[in-house]
């Protein structure tokens, strides 16, 4: 009874007393903002239910905004001068801004940091883009919450990536285009630049074409230079327009098997991954001989992951089921790099998530690894979902690995026991910076008590590697396509050369 009490009070309480719920704050956007005329700031701002919120504007014009939920304000402006914009409700008064119209010169930033984040909008929310190459100087169209937009590029960068300062922006001019096959199965393709540039890469593999826009780039008479007998690259082509530059890649029977886009100045240098080169199975009884698959058991150290009713921790599934993996991939040949092979981090403990994520690409990258394939269980943060959840989710991120999440999917789902599975496409950083087909492999739902006991059952981790070794075997045979998908070899004698 008194503990009933004590609630009913608590509750008399919070809705006597909303003073925090009440308090008028601007959530979005804060700090400095620049924008150009004509264009529209958003607005979001937290106060009074049901009390009307007023924007005013510098030369004293009011606006009302539109109470989207309880407490929650949201509206739209053309700021028409310089100043600071005040909301206003009830007798509170909350300051945005400064606000700073870039009606003439607009300012320039400068890149201060390798492989710079980029994203499609001014908050880490927003998807990633191409990263920015350190040195890049460009113009700024905005600032919104510490964000800057690159112009004419496109994308917002965080202010902890860039130095603003008033010198020229880079004037990046497309001089030449030099064209590589070593013989290895790779391709390397160097655009002397001169100055750096923002990039973005269309990839396009069921086209059979890779197309790099530089956006704000020039081209002078020069010359492409192409090798006698392409096997990777067989056409390239410049499309040069007032905006800027697409240099567009036709791409051979190997098709794309993954990438990597590097600035070393004065040129950005394209390099397009080999494709594995692998025995026929037929003649063959380890028939991944030649294949570096680089395995990341997920989390691992401090970060658990998620952790099931009965205390069974992902860090420590995960690990289980990527050694069960290694050893039946080394047994049919194959080379495997563990990004951990304990349950540690990978990189130095403490140091910030990304860098943690970056560590394990790293370690795929340095073993030039064929396939990336990351580890993980579920898990749903709803208690009551969670105990149900269910289903075998496999992602990717580059088209290219559109078809490896397909491939393992059903296999390993069936291995599992597990009536529903899926593949789908989300940005997550370990296979969006990756270079070769990448994806994140979700077994199951720890969070589900059922599933969860289940992963402590003798033979648990072996099947759920056999799902994934059976489809990637499955990946591995698909004829050779567009797609990137490639044959075992022929014969030794077509070995480094891709099986039409």
């Amino acid at each position: 009874m008194r503990r009933l009490v004590l609630v009913l009070l608590l509750w008399v309480l919070g809705g006597v007393f909303p003073a925090q719920a009440g308090e008028l704050k601007c959530l979005s956007p804060q700090g400095e903002i620049w924008v150009q005329p004509g264009e529209i700031l958003h607005l979001e701002v937290q106060g009074m239910p049901g009390v009307p919120a007023l924007l005013r504007l510098p030369d004293g014009t009011g606006i009302g905004l539109f109470e989207w939920e309880p407490g929650r304000f949201r509206g739209a402006v053309l700021p028409n001068r310089s100043g600071t914009l005040e909301v206003e409700q009830a007798g509170q008064v909350c300051p945005l801004g400064p606000v700073l119209l870039l009606e003439r010169e607009l300012p320039v930033l400068e890149v201060v940091r390798e492989q710079a984040p980029c994203r499609s909008g001014p908050d880490s929310a927003f998807d990633r883009l191409d990263p920015l190459p350190e040195g890049l100087r460009s113009l700024v169209s905005a600032r919104l919450n510490g964000w800057l937009r690159l112009e004419p590029a496109g994308g917002w960068v965080h202010l902890e990536s860039v130095r603003l300062h008033p010198v020229a922006p880079s004037r990046p001019i497309l001089q030449r285009v030099e064209l590589e096959e070593p013989g290895d199965g790779s391709a390397r393709l160097t655009m002397r630049l001169g100055d750096p540039a923002a990039w973005r890469v269309q990839a396009e593999p069921e086209l059979g074409r890779l197309v790099l826009w530089l956006p704000g780039a020039g081209q002078a008479t020069g010359h492409v230079r192409q090798v006698s007998h392409p096997q990777r690259v067989p056409l390239v082509r410049l499309e040069p327009s007032e905006s800027g530059v697409r240099v567009i890649l036709g791409l051979g029977r190997a098709g794309l098997w993954g990438y990597r886009l590097r600035w070393q100045s004065p040129d950005l240098v394209l390099t397009l991954a080999p494709p594995p080169d692998l025995p026929q199975p037929d003649q063959d009884t380890r028939p991944l001989e030649g294949l570096v698959v680089a395995l990341d058991p997920g989390h691992g150290g401090d970060d658990s992951g998620a952790i099931g009713r009965d205390g069974r921790r992902e860090s420590e599934v995960n690990l289980e089921v990527a050694l069960a993996l290694r050893r039946l991939l080394e047994r049919a040949g194959a080379r495997v790099a563990m990004t951990r092979e304990t349950d540690r981090s990978v990189a130095e403990p403490g140091v910030p998530a990304a860098e943690e994520l970056e560590a394990r690409v790293l370690r795929a990258e340095q073993a030039q690894a064929h396939l990336f394939l990351s580890i993980h269980h579920n898990a749903k943060a709803s208690v009551a979902e969670g105990r149900v959840a269910h289903g075998t989710d496999i992602y990717y991120y580059h088209p290219q690995s559109r078809e490896l999440a397909a491939s393992l999917a059903a296999p390993l789902a069936r291995a599992v026991q597990e009536s529903r599975h899926a593949f789908l496409w989300r940005s997550f950083h370990v296979i969006r910076q990756t270079g070769m087909p990448a994806v994140l492999v979700e077994v199951n739902y720890l969070s589900n008590p059922t599933l969860e006991a289940r992963t402590r059952l003798h033979g648990y981790a072996d099947q759920a590697a056999g799902g994934l070794y059976r489809g990637l075997l499955d990946f591995l045979k698909a004829p050779g396509d567009s797609e990137g998908r490639v044959r075992f070899s022929e014969s030794a004698s077509t070995r480094g050369e891709a099986c039409p």
